[in-house]
């Protein structure tokens, strides 16, 4: 188990370079909702997008990004609502939520 930053930054660079881990990718899907609430929106949402280009995201996972959206939204924090509406969209998933 790493911290959220580490995680962010390894799934970045798989997803960057098409590298598919499967155990890896699968374990960190399962696991993303524990990442929600402790770490900042640029880490979830590389969280986020890395995991759906992969094609590794579960969607508890999703759900679990939606509501830190809407908490970020009713909070007002204008640029932490837009890196997580940014990587919603990529993963193809906005008109859900």
């Amino acid at each position: 188990e790493g911290k959220p930053q580490e995680i962010s930054n390894t799934i970045w660079a798989m997803s960057e370079l098409k590298y598919h881990c499967p155990n890896l990718a699968a374990g960190i899907s399962q696991n993303a909702e524990k990442y929600v609430y402790n770490t900042d929106c640029g880490n979830l949402a590389q969280i986020a997008h890395g995991l759906a280009d992969l094609g590794f995201f579960k969607e508890s996972a999703f759900d679990a990004l939606a509501r830190q959206a809407e908490r970020v939204a009713r909070d007002g924090c204008e640029h932490d609502c837009c890196i997580l509406l940014w990587s919603l969209a990529l993963a193809g998933r906005l008109k859900e939520y």
